[in-house]
Formats: C-alpha cells, sequence, structure tokens
C-alpha cells in the first residue's frame, strides 16, 4: 500500500533539503531524515533519487504554476494580468525563496539528470510562453505599440525574474524585495509608453 501524504510528505522533505543544500547534498538519507522517517520508507515509494528529484522539481514548479494562475485570474487589462503574474514569480516570501532555492539548485548542478533538466527547460518555457501571450494579448488590444517585439520582451522578462531570483540567494529579503518591485515596475512602466533605450 502507498499513501499519497507519505509521498507527499517525502516530496516536501527533499525539497527542503535541495533548498538548503543542493542536489547533492540532497541524498537519499538526508531526504529520509528530513522527512522524519527511514531510507527505506523513501525507497518505498520511488525508486531512487532521481526520481524523488524529479518529483520534487515537478511540485515545485507546479506550485508555482498554480500561484501564477490565481494571479492572473482577474478581470483586468492584459498588462495588469501580466503584472501580477510576474509579481507572483517574485522571491519575496519563504515560500518563494525556497522555490527559487530549488531552481537555483537545478541550474547550478550539471550532473542533473536528462529528466531533470528538461522539466526545468519546460518550466520556464511555460513562465515565457505565458508572458508572450499576455504580450500579445496587450498589443492586440492596442495597449502596447505595435513595434513592440513581444517575443522579446517576454524573454527580457523572464531573464529579469531569473536574475532576480538569483540575487535572492545572497541578499538580504527587505533589499530583494525593493529590488524587484522597482525593477519590475520600470520593466512594465516602459512597455506602456516605451522610451528610446540607452
Amino acid at each position: 500500500m502507498r499513501d499519497p501524504k507519505a509521498r507527499e510528505r517525502i516530496v516536501e522533505a527533499a525539497t527542503r533539503a535541495v533548498a538548503t543544500r543542493g542536489i547533492s547534498g540532497a541524498s537519499m538519507r538526508v531526504i529520509a531524515a528530513e522527512a522524519g522517517v527511514t531510507t527505506g520508507f523513501v525507497t518505498h515509494y520511488f525508486d531512487g533519487k532521481q526520481q524523488v528529484m524529479d518529483a520534487m522539481l515537478a511540485a515545485t514548479n507546479a506550485g508555482a504554476a498554480r500561484r501564477v494562475a490565481r494571479a492572473m485570474a482577474v478581470d483586468q487589462p492584459p498588462l495588469e494580468r501580466l503584472h501580477r503574474a510576474a509579481e507572483a514569480m517574485l522571491p519575496i516570501d519563504p515560500e518563494r525563496r525556497q522555490e527559487w532555492q530549488v531552481w537555483a539548485a537545478v541550474w547550478s548542478d550539471a550532473s542533473s539528470g536528462d529528466a531533470l533538466r528538461a522539466r526545468y527547460r519546460e518550466g520556464w518555457a511555460g513562465l515565457r510562453r505565458m508572458l508572450a501571450g499576455l504580450l500579445a494579448e496587450a498589443q492586440e488590444e492596442e495597449h502596447l505599440h505595435d513595434e513592440i517585439d513581444t517575443e522579446y520582451r517576454a524573454d527580457r522578462l523572464v531573464t529579469l525574474l531569473a536574475g532576480i531570483g538569483l540575487l535572492a540567494g545572497v541578499e538580504q529579503p527587505e533589499r530583494v524585495q525593493e529590488l524587484a518591485t522597482q525593477m519590475l515596475a520600470e520593466e512594465l512602466s516602459w512597455l506602456s509608453d516605451p522610451q528610446p533605450l540607452p
């Protein structure tokens, strides 16, 4: 018998372990200790560390995706929904900082398996598609100038979010929140009224 709650507990323990120790430091023994169970208990639910890591990243991505979807589920113009979606990704509370720690750990571990790298890319590609879609919608509704390259601006927003996420690992939370809010506001302000770039 396999209890879904027990599996979820292991995944949550793996998330905490990866966030604090990285991929290589999150051994099956460490994950089991973090979950308060034996290594045998973990292997009852997962065939190995790679499977645990894949489930951990899938859960992290799904949590972020749900939060972004909730932020966007408002009856507002596309640029406002874009702002809300981007804000939902900022590492400005403990839950979101942990997500960014997980993503940074996966990104920095060159030995991550192909499945883990693929899931990491899928998450970012999904975010980029969503942002590009909102930008295209804003352009169709004439909230953006026709000459704005929405694909490029989506790439730019994803890069901005990724940079802020990495900054969260080395900077004080209050400073990250201040910088993140300011940088995002400046980027979205430019979209609403583009000026020549320096």
